[in-house]
């Protein structure tokens, strides 16, 4: 078996890489051997931090299983554990531990909340944690924490995204105007917020554009931040 040094060693993989374009086809071989065996181990990793997450997420719940509606067990064995084995592939494909944990968090919380939500609706939440980075998170938690309170019917009213666009406090916490664009572009592709634009203003205004909550993005943000 190959050292876990050996194999995590940047060296040694790029050494693999010359071999490759020196040793022809086994040289090849090799290379992706190496490749495949990081992605393996790394892959088993995220699966065990997630199952540790889960077991300390999901404690009091294992404690009063016998107090659970009759709809929500029926949940658990049928719906749920299938988004667990879901949630555990998404795990592996992902790269870093705090998209790991968004996932687990996502998936404890569909393991408490009674009435249940549809799996399919958990099962989108956690495809979405696997692609948002921090700051992603970071401005979506921020246009959240200044437009909760204003969501009704699914959506915040346009006139109100307008006096609750946290513009400047994303401009003091470092975000660039071009980057907050980009992040706001990927957050609405995913549904979790939309654009509003001022009909009023010149078209010519080079300020970004306002963008509004929507319930599926606080929903994300209420599911991974659960205490």
């Amino acid at each position: 078996p190959i050292c876990r040094t050996k194999v995590l060693s940047v060296e040694n993989i790029f050494r693999s890489f010359i071999s490759a374009t020196t040793g022809g086809t086994p040289g090849i071989i090799a290379a992706a051997a190496s490749i495949r065996t990081i992605g393996e181990r790394l892959g088993e990793e995220n699966s065990k931090y997630l199952l540790s997450v889960v077991i300390s997420e999901l404690k009091d719940l294992q404690n009063h299983l016998d107090t659970l509606t009759q709809e929500h067990r029926r949940y658990l064995n049928t719906d749920w554990l299938p988004l667990f084995v879901d949630a555990d592939r998404k795990a592996r494909a992902t790269r870093t531990k705090e998209r790991v944990h968004r996932i687990a968090r996502i998936l404890c919380h569909a393991a408490k909340v009674d009435p249940v939500q549809p799996a399919d609706y958990t099962e989108e939440l956690m495809r979405v944690a696997m692609v948002l980075d921090d700051r992603d998170v970071l401005v979506l938690r921020e246009i959240y924490e200044s437009q909760k309170d204003s969501l009704f019917g699914g959506r915040v009213r346009r006139t109100t995204v307008h006096s609750k666009w946290p513009h400047g406090q994303l401009n003091a916490r470092g975000f660039s105007d071009g980057e907050l664009e980009s992040i706001c572009s990927k957050l609405h592709s995913y549904g979790l917020i939309r654009p509003v634009e001022d009909r009023r203003l010149n078209n010519l205004a080079d300020e970004p554009i306002p963008h509004g909550l929507l319930q599926k993005g606080a929903d994300f943000v209420r599911h991974v931040e659960e205490k």
